[in-house]
């Protein structure tokens, strides 16, 4: 049975750059279509401030 569809989850890491590869050359054999779906983290936990150790987000 050839695969038609692949989906590959992908957030950002260098390592999962060998997935991806990976991914590209089994939809090239067997004539499959790639999908990539891009997780990252709430935007809220890239603008966190530090203060007094403790984290404060800036809302």
């Amino acid at each position: 049975m050839a695969i038609k569809s692949i989906l590959c989850f992908f957030g950002g890491e260098a390592h999962e750059q060998s997935a991806m590869n990976v991914d590209f050359q089994l939809g090239k054999l067997f004539g499959g279509l790639i999908s990539f779906v891009h997780l990252t983290l709430d935007l809220a936990s890239y603008v966190g401030l530090y203060a007094d150790g403790m984290v404060v987000n800036a809302d």
